[in-house]
């Protein structure tokens, strides 16, 4: 078992997916984030990552975006 894989908190998990299209749930998610990303990105592609964050958030959900420029 890797070091990392023991210091996992339980009852998190992660999931790495094409951040338009996550294949999750409606609503299913009680954080998205995105990280270091966005300023690389196409406006348009920005926009459908938001989306789909909206979108997999759970009501009350938390929307974490870090990024520099």
């Amino acid at each position: 078992m890797a070091c990392r894989e023991r210091q996992r908190p339980q009852g998190i998990s992660y999931t790495h997916a094409k951040a338009e299209e996550t294949g999750l749930g409606s609503g299913s998610q009680d954080v998205a984030m995105l990280t270091f990303i966005a300023h690389e990105l196409p406006s348009a592609a920005t926009r459908d990552i938001l989306a789909e964050m909206r979108r997999v958030l759970r009501p009350g959900g938390v929307v974490a975006i870090t990024d520099n420029d």
